[in-house]
């Protein structure tokens, strides 16, 4: 299902994360591979992507992220950066108009009800303004 909302939504060469809970303490064993899964089918047409989460990460689950995408490709740039001000889960493709609200982390993805759904334009322009206002990209 976030395949389907994300093959509408990337669609530019950067993806930006807004997930304060994307690198968790609690977590199953197949969380790495899981988003290793969700991001492949992109990661020819991406060359950037930004992490926006907690300062309160898992640098664990983190690296483990991280060398996890390098493996599949290694040219890939992987900026992190750290901000408690948002709450929401958003993914933007660059700063194309083009996002979308997932009501849960990717950690809690399948076990309770939640929420997927586009962001409409002027959302994602609000959200790409602040991010821009607060240095983060």
């Amino acid at each position: 299902i976030i395949q389907k909302y994300l093959d509408r939504v990337i669609t530019t060469n950067k993806l930006i994360i807004i997930d304060r809970y994307f690198f968790p303490n609690k977590h199953d064993s197949t969380y790495v591979a899981f988003v290793g899964d969700i991001l492949d089918k992109y990661l020819p047409g991406i060359d950037e992507i930004i992490f926006i989460t907690s300062s309160t990460h898992n640098v664990s689950v983190m690296n483990d992220i991280t060398t996890l995408l390098h493996t599949k490709k290694p040219a890939l740039s992987i900026n992190f950066k750290f901000t408690e001000e948002f709450h929401d889960r958003f993914w933007i493709s660059d700063h194309n108009d083009k996002g979308l609200f997932l009501g849960t982390s990717l950690n809690g993805y399948g076990r309770k009800y939640a929420l997927i759904d586009y962001i409409n334009t002027g959302d994602v322009r609000q959200v790409v303004s602040e991010l821009r206002g607060q240095g983060l990209i």
